[in-house]
C-alpha cells in the first residue's frame, strides 16, 4: 500500500506528507480515511477529478496526487483505518509473513511465466498489468469466472500473470443468446449463424433466441495457452511484450513449484488481509 512506482500504486511518502499537512496529524488522517466517500476531495482546486480519492497538491492546486493510486490501495486503506481506530495496535505497522498459499485456492489458480528483455520497472509493469487485465476478460468471455488477477516482475528478466479462477474447468455445454425474434433480420442471423453448431434451439419467455452449443474449451488452462500459443493478436497482449512471450511461456496451478517472488504474490492474491477484514 506503500509506494508511488507503478508495481504497487500505493500511497507515496509525499502524498503521507500532503495528507498530514492537510489534516493535522496522522489520527485525523486516519479518521477522514475511514468515513472516506468516494470521489472526495483533500485539498482545494478550481478543477473536478475522476478518482476514488481525490489529494490535491498543494504546490500545483491542478494536479491530483491520488490519481495513480489504485481503488483497491485507497479501499483497503478505509479498512485498515476503520479497524486501528478501533483497537490500535502496533501490529499494524509490521510486516506480515504472506508465504502460506491455501491449497483449495491454489489449486484454481493459473500463473503465466516468461522471460523478457530488461527494460525499467514503469514499462514492464505497465505492460504485465495490460496483459493480466487482458487475458482475464478473454477468460471471462470464454466462460471462465476470473476472481482476481495480479502480474509480477522479479528477477530482472522475469514476469508472471496470476489468475485466481472460480474453477479451472466448466460445463461442456454453454448457451448463447440471441436477439428476440420480433427483430426479423437479427434473428433470422442469429439463426443462420448457430443452427449448424446447436444441439437445442428454443425461444426463452422473454421471447429471445437460445442455442445449446458445445463449448470449444472446456479447461482454462488448455484455452489460455491455445490463446497466447496460437492467437496472440486477438489476445490483448500489448505488442511490446509480444516477442517476450513467442519466445517461451509456462502455465502453472499456483499449487504447483513456485519461484520466492511468484509465491508470495499467489499468496497475497489468494490470502484475505487481516488487517483490513479483521473483526475486531
Amino acid at each position: 500500500m506503500y509506494g508511488a512506482e507503478i508495481a504497487k500504486q500505493g500511497f507515496s511518502g509525499y502524498v503521507c506528507e500532503v495528507l498530514v499537512y492537510y489534516l493535522g496529524s496522522f489520527e485525523n488522517v486516519l479518521k477522514r480515511m475511514s468515513k472516506l466517500k468516494n470521489n472526495e476531495m483533500i485539498g482545494e482546486s478550481p478543477r473536478k477529478f475522476d478518482s476514488p480519492l481525490v489529494i490535491i497538491d498543494p504546490i500545483d492546486r491542478n494536479r491530483n496526487l491520488g490519481a495513480a493510486i489504485s481503488i483497491q490501495n485507497v479501499t483497503n486503506l478505509i479498512l485498515i483505518a476503520r479497524n486501528f481506530l478501533k483497537k490500535s495496535s502496533i501490529s499494524y505497522f509490521k510486516e506480515k509473513s504472506k508465504n502460506k498459499i491455501p491449497v483449495e485456492l491454489a489449486k484454481n489458480t493459473l500463473v503465466v511465466s516468461f522471460k523478457y528483455k530488461k527494460r525499467s520497472d514503469d514499462i514492464i509493469y505497465g505492460q504485465i498489468k495490460r496483459a493480466a487485465s487482458s487475458l482475464e476478460s478473454q477468460m471471462n468471455k470464454e466462460g471462465f469466472n476470473v476472481l482476481r488477477s495480479d502480474a509480477v516482475a522479479y528477477d530482472e528478466t522475469n514476469a508472471s500473470l496470476l489468475f485466481l479462477l472460480e474453477s479451472l474447468s466448466v460445463s461442456k455445454n454453454e448457451i448463447r443468446t440471441g436477439p428476440d425474434v420480433f427483430s426479423s433480420d437479427f434473428s433470422t442471423k442469429f439463426i443462420h449463424t448457430n443452427s449448424k453448431k446447436s444441439k437445442l434451439m428454443w425461444t426463452d419467455k422473454e421471447g429471445k433466441l437460445q442455442s445449446l452449443q458445445t463449448r470449444r474449451y472446456e479447461n482454462a488452462k488448455s484455452y489460455l495457452n491455445d490463446l497466447i500459443k496460437n492467437h496472440i493478436g486477438d489476445s490483448g497482449i500489448p505488442k511490446g511484450l509480444r516477442p517476450d512471450f513467442k519466445t517461451g511461456f509456462k502455465i502453472k496451478s499456483g499449487k504447483d513449484k513456485q519461484s520466492t517472488s511468484v509465491k508470495k504474490s499467489i499468496s497475497k492474491l489468494i490470502t484475505t488481509d487481516e488487517t483490513a477484514f479483521s473483526t475486531n
